[in-house]
């Protein structure tokens, strides 16, 4: 019985110790302080480095009577006014813990300080319970959704910058037979008869001739 309870014990004793671990404790300006900053900026461009979650503490590190820490509504930290201040911590350093979400306004009253620029606003958010889960992998060998691109058509061959050769007649062999040009008669038509009459008519009168001239002579 009492070693169960050692255990319940060390088990909640565990769990404190890990959420105590987990909240964080934000020194204002860092090594700065809370103090008049250098810039009006200055404190805005340390805020927006952090991250403020339920359960973290804000850090006002100053001395005690040179500057204070008034939390104020929106209306007063533009216009740099504490007539009415929600929390105010005079003495130094002073711890805020940020129990709640939502963004809050902190400035210095003394003097010019606020209008110099020593005023926050941090915005708290819920703390971080469980790591995001993560992004669940594609699934190994899944098609594609996409349809695949059809190969393009490939380009024709570039032809050869060298000029095309013009296409000579081949000469022709020696002793090979010359065509002849057609004959203007047509083939198979019947050739005309030599004039026989006339060949007779000229035998006959060379010959009446030589038998005269044998007569007178």
């Amino acid at each position: 019985m009492a070693s169960s309870f050692v255990g319940v014990f060390a088990l909640m004793a565990a769990v404190v110790l890990h959420g105590a671990s987990a909240a964080v404790v934000h020194t204002l300006g860092g090594s700065t302080g809370w103090t008049v900053p250098p810039s009006s900026s200055f404190y805005t461009t340390w805020a927006n480095g952090q991250k403020f979650e339920m359960g973290d503490s804000l850090l006002f590190n100053f001395s005690t009577g040179a500057h204070n820490a008034l939390e104020v509504s929106k209306s007063e930290y533009d216009a740099c006014t504490a007539n009415s201040p929600i929390q105010a911590y005079s003495t130094g350093p002073a711890t805020v813990e940020l129990s709640k979400t939502g963004t809050h306004y902190y400035l210095c009253s003394f003097g010019q300080h606020c209008i110099s620029g020593q005023k926050v606003a941090v915005n708290v958010v819920s703390a971080t319970t469980s790591p995001s889960p993560r992004s669940s992998p594609s699934p190994v060998g899944t098609p594609s959704s996409s349809p695949k691109a059809s190969p393009s058509p490939k380009a024709p061959a570039p032809s050869s910058g060298a000029p095309e050769s013009p296409v000579l007649p081949r000469p022709t062999p020696s002793g090979a037979p010359t065509t002849s040009p057609p004959s203007d008669v047509t083939a198979g038509s019947p050739q005309s008869p030599p004039n026989s009459a006339a060949s007779l008519s000229i035998g006959g009168v060379t010959a009446l001739l030589s038998g005269l001239l044998v007569l007178f002579f």
